[in-house]
């Protein structure tokens, strides 16, 4: 995406265009394919800087002509996307974009090229630059095959043996394994919001800076939180239970007094509905006088009565 600054894209075509920097080159080569090699990608994950990946994408694909196109300094800042208001001092900008992240490449290990940038010069007024590249023997060869260890089994990349053994001397296995929970995560985040993600860049700052803690942190308080819904829910469960079987067997108890009810001699039967008609409120009263103990307003109240009325007659 770095080198196409410009495209357009309808229902059934995609158009681009190529900058004229790169055109120009292209068109000057003998051997255009000499431009262009396969890059690394776990190189290019090493580096936890954007500018130092981008940098290294950009003359990692030159390496066969030796330099990059020359660009002059509003170029570079469009190709790299440096906001206009950003390093707006060349100083600023060549500490922090430039010779910064090129002395990162170069004094890496994993690094397979040495880049220094040429600059063009009116006066003191830097006008324009370029890359010089050249091959690097490197001290640590990454290979893509290598098993990994296991607090590195959910990384996204392959990182290299070199680089697990860096982490592993400031974070334990665990610590790092949590460190990768969480770069994954936040890396989810970033691609959700349509953000490129550089996940050797993210894993480096994880490990370094130490996201694992309040990651664990979270981590426990969401068990605890699980453990609690559980709880209440179990907690729940169990007093509906409890309640049910109070209602089963409160619906008992007024089926057997019902039933003993029933038994009654019609007379006394009359008797007891009549005093009890005569506790209830006017309006009430009409609905039991017409459906008796088989209202259900007035059943539980009814076998109540019946029950206290038996206790103390007995």
């Amino acid at each position: 995406m770095g080198f196409i600054s410009e495209w357009k894209i309808s229902s059934k075509i995609i158009r681009f265009r190529i900058p004229s920097f790169l055109e120009d080159v292209m068109k000057g080569l003998d051997e255009p394919k000499a431009i262009f090699q396969l890059l690394n990608w776990q190189i290019f994950n090493h580096f936890s800087g954007k500018y130092e990946a981008i940098i290294y994408k950009l003359c990692r694909d030159y390496i066969g002509v030796k330099r990059t196109p020359y660009m002059t300094i509003q170029e570079f800042r469009d190709y790299i996307g440096i906001k206009s208001k950003e390093y707006s001092e060349f100083m600023r900008l060549n500490q922090f974009v430039i010779s910064g992240p090129c002395k990162k490449i170069n004094q890496s290990d994993i690094s397979d090229i040495e880049i220094n940038p040429e600059f063009k010069r009116e006066g003191r007024k830097v006008l324009g630059f370029y890359f010089k590249v050249a091959s690097k023997s490197q001290i640590s060869i990454p290979f893509a095959d290598c098993e990994p260890n296991p607090a590195f089994q959910f990384s996204k990349i392959t990182i290299e043996p070199l680089v697990q053994s860096e982490y592993l001397k400031i974070r334990s296995l665990e610590e790092i394994s949590l460190c990768i929970e969480r770069a994954n995560e936040y890396a989810e985040e970033q691609v959700k919001k349509g953000k490129a993600v550089n996940y050797g860049g993210i894993y480096r700052a994880a490990i370094t800076e130490g996201w694992h803690i309040q990651y664990a942190e979270k981590k426990i308080k969401n068990i605890l939180a699980e453990k609690k819904r559980r709880k209440e829910k179990l907690e729940l469960s169990e007093r509906e239970k409890r309640e049910l079987n109070e209602k089963k067997a409160i619906k008992e108890r007024i089926e057997n007094v019902i039933n003993k009810f029933n038994q009654f001699p019609e007379e006394k039967k009359q008797e007891l509905r009549h005093t009890f008609a005569e506790t209830l409120p006017e309006i009430t009263r009409k609905i039991f006088i017409k459906d008796g103990e088989s209202s259900p307003m007035h059943r539980y109240n009814f076998a109540l009565f019946i029950e206290i009325n038996s206790y103390m007659n007995s």
